[in-house]
């Protein structure tokens, strides 16, 4: 295991598309969840980190076209499920509600499922300039919380007039602690940085 330690800053890169302003590797900074393992994904666009049976995954790409962020959010949460390793395919599908994260990062709020398992969790895919960033965290059913802030699913509210970056809306009454992956979502979309923001 590779303990995260507290404190601790983990970066992801991202090519972006030639021909735009900016061309070349972008990069995003977040705080990293403290007493988490970090695993090896081989890809310098991901990040994937583990606690018991909580999951929490990073995902970095860039090359969005302005315009098309949209186009851009469906085809990651379609992404999530394919892959190398299929234990580690996710169905997912949008909610209706809103995230909201740091640096200026909006994009919409999802739940991800591993088909014939009881793990799920919430997920969020948002968008700024040309990046897009998926975080999906998935543990074994007890209960979750949303992300998003949205008052109600399914209302447009605009960023920043009702919600504070990384804010989730809890949905259940049950408690998400420190060892759940949804626990460790709000605080990761809170910390975002792009490149060398403070």
């Amino acid at each position: 295991p590779n303990p995260v330690s507290p404190h601790s800053t983990d970066v992801l890169t991202a090519e972006a598309a030639s021909g735009r302003d900016g061309a070349g590797a972008q990069s995003v900074r977040f705080a990293a969840p403290a007493g988490w393992n970090r695993e090896a994904t081989g890809k310098t666009s991901e990040a994937r980190y583990t606690r018991g049976d909580a999951e929490l995954r990073v995902s970095l790409t860039g090359g969005v076209h302005r315009g098309r962020e949209d186009d851009a959010m469906h085809r990651r949460l379609a992404a999530l499920g394919y892959g190398a390793n299929p234990s580690q395919r996710l169905a997912a599908a949008f909610t209706g509600s809103s995230a909201h994260a740091a640096a200026g990062f909006t994009g919409k709020a999802c739940r991800a499922v591993k088909p014939g398992s009881s793990v799920s969790g919430p997920c969020a895919i948002v968008v700024r300039d040309a990046l897009v960033l998926s975080v999906v965290a998935t543990d074994r059913a007890r209960g979750d919380i949303q992300p998003g802030t949205d008052s109600q699913p399914g209302t447009d509210s605009q960023p920043g007039t009702d919600s504070q970056p990384g804010t989730v809306e809890d949905t259940t009454t049950d408690v998400a602690t420190p060892e759940t992956a949804s626990a460790a979502l709000q605080p990761l979309l809170a910390s975002l940085r792009v490149g060398e923001e403070r």
